[in-house]
């Protein structure tokens, strides 16, 4: 048996059970096998495979556990860094781990639109319903 395999059974036979509590949140087997389903197929159609690298640069929360039950599910490697790391070190980090994606929380960012971000590493920011893209590579 291995971790990827247990939410499913856990689902199917304790699925009205309690699963997971973090803070205000309550999640049965069921919801939080119906979270990650969701999550990896996305993960999946977003083009990651079985053994790519997917760093998480996000703090402790229920969306951090959802990632982990999801690549589990999927056979994705989990690159976890700290999202208290400086960018020099965050993006040595990324070069070096080989990763494939990276799943980072939404951020409030400005910058001059007249300048690209540095070391021409794409930015992109999801405030909510806008989403918008800038960089080059």
């Amino acid at each position: 048996m291995n971790v990827g395999s247990l939410l499913p059974c856990h689902a199917r036979f304790r699925g009205d059970r309690l699963a997971v509590v973090c803070g205000q949140d309550r999640l049965t087997w069921r919801q939080l096998a119906s979270r990650v389903y969701r999550l990896a197929n996305a993960l999946h159609a977003l083009g990651l495979r079985k053994g790519d690298k997917l760093a998480l640069v996000l703090p402790n929360s229920l969306e951090v556990l959802d990632l982990y039950l999801a690549a589990a599910r999927m056979g994705y490697v989990l690159v976890p860094l700290s999202p208290l790391l400086r960018a020099s070190a965050l993006s040595s980090l990324l070069r070096d781990s080989d990763t494939a994606a990276v799943i980072v929380p939404p951020l409030r960012v400005s910058f001059n639109s007249n300048r690209s971000p540095p070391n021409g590493i794409p930015v992109t920011v999801n405030s909510g319903s806008q989403s918008g893209s800038r960089g080059s590579r």
